[in-house]
């Protein structure tokens, strides 16, 4: 018996092959949405444009800042973002620890009426920031407002990262009033705790609380 081998074209392979009925699906084409590249002079170069775009939307409909000690308050853009809110709260000074959230619009209407300051300082939540160099202004601030009985709001975006690490620098470097109206201020852990029973979602990143770590280090020496 004789072999030979095939090839793809042989009647007789042809004759033995099965045969197979592959039904494909059809697909209905979509248009495809022209997109225009802008010109050199409207591209990129726009930081403002770059911070609007973003800016969180407003997804809350109600004050959700938590009170750490009477007057003073942790929490997200939006808890800034209310006139009455803020009135009603007696916040009378706003600081704003998040590079992208600009100032809101009741927070600049607020400060053209007088009612409030506000102060910006631009943080990227990011472990290589150096916040600590921050310190020193922003604590500053808060605490005139603290000794002056003007209630203080300190958010970032989430109220989580930034924010809270301003709160807890705060603590360590000022404390809170004992019952004989002294100020005590805190260990780390004693000021993680603290706040951390009053906002529960708050959560430093990693370089924010190397730089806490360092700050009570120094105060030890």
């Amino acid at each position: 018996m004789t072999s030979r081998l095939l090839s793809r074209n042989d009647p007789a392979l042809a004759r033995h092959a099965p045969h197979f009925q592959l039904s494909l699906p059809t697909r209905q084409l979509q248009p495809v949405a022209v997109i225009s590249t802008p010109s050199p002079a409207t591209c990129c170069n726009d930081s403002s444009r770059a911070r609007e775009l973003s800016a969180p939307r407003r997804t809350q409909a109600r004050f959700e800042a938590s009170e750490i000690f009477p007057g003073l308050f942790l929490g997200s853009w939006l808890d800034a973002d209310s006139v009455d809110e803020l009135r009603r709260h007696n916040i009378k000074r706003v600081l704003n620890v998040a590079e992208e959230c600009p100032v809101s619009s009741s927070c600049e209407q607020a400060m053209a009426s007088g009612m409030v300051s506000v102060k910006k300082v631009d943080l990227r939540d990011h472990s290589d920031e150096d916040i600590s160099r921050h310190f020193g202004d922003a604590l500053a601030f808060m605490h005139e407002g603290i000794v002056r009985d003007e209630g203080v709001l300190v958010h970032c975006r989430h109220g989580v990262s930034r924010s809270a690490t301003m709160i807890l620098a705060y603590l360590m470097q000022y404390g809170v009033r004992d019952s004989s109206g002294k100020l005590q201020p805190m260990t780390y852990a004693e000021a993680f705790d603290y706040v951390k029973e009053r906002r529960p979602r708050i959560s430093p990143n990693l370089g924010f609380v190397l730089a806490l770590h360092e700050v009570e280090k120094q105060a030890k020496l």
